[in-house]
């Protein structure tokens, strides 16, 4: 199943289908996305977005800054565009890159830093503008999982000189992608591409009545079938293309009730964390109140084995996953293609071996939560006593 990602109702869909077909996707957004003093373009991924960036930028041949602590999306347009990724350890409290990490010869030659509004937590924009500012240096935002999110009173995406989304991590769309930019863009796009496999997998994204019967069917039959589209290895990036006329339909329907869809996994993510921390369960950092939490990570008590709570929770039918267990700057691939050295990003090391992601959905019920909070106490109560990690245990309802 695919509870954590997020998901149309029919209903939505039905009452939504006119009113989007008429719908400026651009006035639906602006509460979102910082459009009215930026440049922006629409396409087929996140990573397409960047590829435009960069082409926009003129980056080929360029050393960027990024966060050891990231995943390998962007892998494939460092290799095609001859980018040199220079690792920077990340904040241990909000996993944000670390500007107080970065050693003067590692802005020997420059040109850009990239920063990721980690989970649905805004970075300091301001902070990290100011620096490239003193630095020359182009901040590039990565906002794919900060839809909406603001700090300090601003989007994210209104910081840099350029911005980019990955509309799928936030929205029910099975792919797209958004680039800001401070100047105009002159795209290379290639026409938007469809076919029967996006339909296929845009019925994935719809939640049914009867759930348990006739979503599970239909999710069973598709996704577990040659039919399903395959998932694209990041280190071969898909040509850049156009936002397909689906997914420009699908956000449309959904942008109306966004806002109420962040305030309810606001709800469930603020629960989850009063009850567990407790127990020794940290999570990322929120100091102004700005997460909107739009993936809900969390570093298990230190005597706890992280996979096996995984797996434990997994068993026991919570969709629980690891976060970037091989990001690219602690992953093998980083150490032979560029040299990246582990130990001297050891925050990034270690969270990358015990961050676990639990799910949040705004169709999450009281008892759902309570089911992962009793099954994580449980787990933890258990180590000590000699109980295997990772065996199931029955849970009462």
């Amino acid at each position: 199943m695919i509870s954590t990602r997020e998901r149309l109702t029919l209903g939505e869909l039905l009452l939504g289908a006119l009113p989007a077909l008429r719908a400026n996707l651009d006035d639906r957004l602006r509460s979102f996305v910082p459009l009215r003093d930026r440049q922006h373009i629409y396409v087929s991924q996140g990573k397409a977005a960047f590829e435009q960036i960069v082409l926009s930028a003129r980056l080929a041949g360029s050393r960027v800054l990024v966060p050891a602590f990231f995943p390998d999306d962007f892998v494939g347009v460092f290799l095609k565009y001859r980018l040199t990724p220079v690792f920077v350890d990340v904040n241990p409290d909000s996993y944000h890159l670390d500007l107080g990490a970065i050693r003067r010869e590692q802005l020997d030659g420059a040109r850009a830093l990239l920063i990721e509004h980690t989970f649905g937590l805004p970075a300091d924009g301001r902070a990290f503008r100011g620096f490239c500012d003193r630095h020359g240096l182009l901040l590039i935002e990565d906002c794919a999982r900060a839809l909406g999110a603001e700090s300090a009173g601003r989007l994210v995406g209104s910081f840099g000189h350029y911005a980019m989304f990955s509309l799928p991590k936030c929205a029910p769309v099975r792919a797209g992608g958004l680039a800001l930019a401070e100047t105009p863009f002159d795209p290379a796009l290639q026409p938007a591409a469809l076919g029967l496999t996006g339909l296929l997998h845009a019925l994935t994204l719809i939640r049914y009545p009867a759930v348990s019967v006739l979503e599970s069917a239909i999710y069973r039959v598709v996704a577990d079938s040659a039919l399903y589209p395959l998932e694209v290895g990041n280190y071969d990036p898909l040509p850049c293309r156009q936002l397909d006329g689906l997914a420009r339909f699908m956000l449309s329907v959904f942008l109306p009730h966004y806002g109420a869809a962040l305030d309810r996994k606001r709800q469930w993510a603020q629960e989850l964390r009063r009850t567990l921390e407790p127990h020794g369960f940290v999570f990322q950092a929120d100091p102004h109140g700005e997460h909107i939490w739009t993936s809900v990570t969390v570093d298990p008590p230190a005597a706890c084995d992280a996979d096996a709570l995984k797996a434990f929770l997994i068993a026991n039918g919570v969709k629980a996953s690891a976060m970037w267990r091989s990001p690219w700057g602690i992953s093998p691939f980083g150490r032979r293609q560029w040299n990246a050295d582990p130990d001297a990003t050891p925050i990034a090391q270690r969270l990358a071996t015990r961050l676990i992601q639990l799910p949040v959905s705004r169709f999450r019920t009281p008892a759902q939560s309570r089911r992962i909070v009793e099954l994580c106490r449980r787990f933890t109560a258990d180590q000590p006593s000699g109980v295997l990690p990772g065996r199931s245990l029955a849970v009462e309802h």
